[in-house]
């Protein structure tokens, strides 16, 4: 995680295996802060329907500085992409570094989540977590899933899936439109945005209107759809360095911090 002129403090998240990945924690001042944004860039494999924008957290870090200056912890996880790690792999990873972060920062009022392209769809994979299976119950209290991946099924028959090497049984279990049930058992206190770019392409506008319908049915869930104006798949999330840009201001409010 990156943040200029800001003070930082650095933690260890663990993940599986033997590495360990780092988060890099900033706010500024003597006093801990009292929300924390988890982030989470794309990039399940290398070229991800040509949208692996970020290679790195350290590059993702520079959209935490609007946050930062309002108090606010931001956590950039990495995880192994493919072909290192399968989807399985990936997505246990980032469960277990939201447990993580849990722990380190047990004083926080409220986590957030924001994902962007891949990263939306294993934002919605922890929304979508059976808790029981782990050491604690994050209450997670908003989500920014940003011009997401949440039905993995078409892509099976794509050239996205030589290094994931998906069947269709693993893309019906890691997809999130398939979990709806259970995000509704872990996550129906969180409010759900689910954001597209009016440039999007027509797949990725037809994930995240299909996911927000399937949302919105559902009884019990707090959802919204923000169809961003004049943005396209990548400066949609770009802009997050701009405080005031609609999705910042609207993540700020979300937070108690506009």
């Amino acid at each position: 995680m990156v943040a200029q002129n800001v003070g930082r403090r650095r933690y260890q998240i663990p993940r599986d295996g033997a590495q360990r990945r780092y988060g890099a924690c900033p706010w500024p001042g003597p006093n801990p802060p009292q929300r924390s944004l988890w982030r989470r860039r794309g990039g399940e494999t290398r070229r991800l329907c040509s949208h692996h924008h970020f290679s790195s957290k350290e590059e993702s870090g520079f959209m935490a500085v609007p946050l930062v200056h309002k108090g606010v912890v931001v956590v950039a996880v990495g995880y192994d992409i493919a072909p290192k790690g399968n989807m399985d792999l990936m997505v246990s990873q980032v469960r277990r570094s939201v447990v993580s972060v849990i722990q380190q920062y047990s004083h926080i009022s409220g986590l957030y989540l924001c994902g962007h392209s891949a990263g939306a769809h294993l934002a919605a994979m922890i929304l979508s977590t059976d808790w029981s299976q782990y050491s604690v119950t994050p209450q997670i209290k908003g989500a920014f899933l940003v011009s997401g991946i949440y039905d993995l099924l078409p892509i099976l028959s794509t050239y996205v899936n030589e290094p994931l090497k998906m069947t269709e049984e693993v893309a019906l279990r890691n997809s999130p439109s398939q979990l709806v049930p259970q995000l509704k058992l872990s996550s129906s206190n969180c409010d759900i945005v689910v954001a597209v770019a009016q440039k999007d392409s027509p797949e990725f506008r037809k994930q995240s209107e299909d996911y927000y319908k399937t949302l919105e049915s559902t009884e019990g869930l707090k959802v919204t759809l923000e169809d961003v104006p004049n943005t396209d798949h990548f400066n949609i999330i770009e802009q997050l360095v701009d405080g005031d840009y609609h999705l910042t201001q609207l993540l700020l409010k979300m937070m108690g911090k506009s």
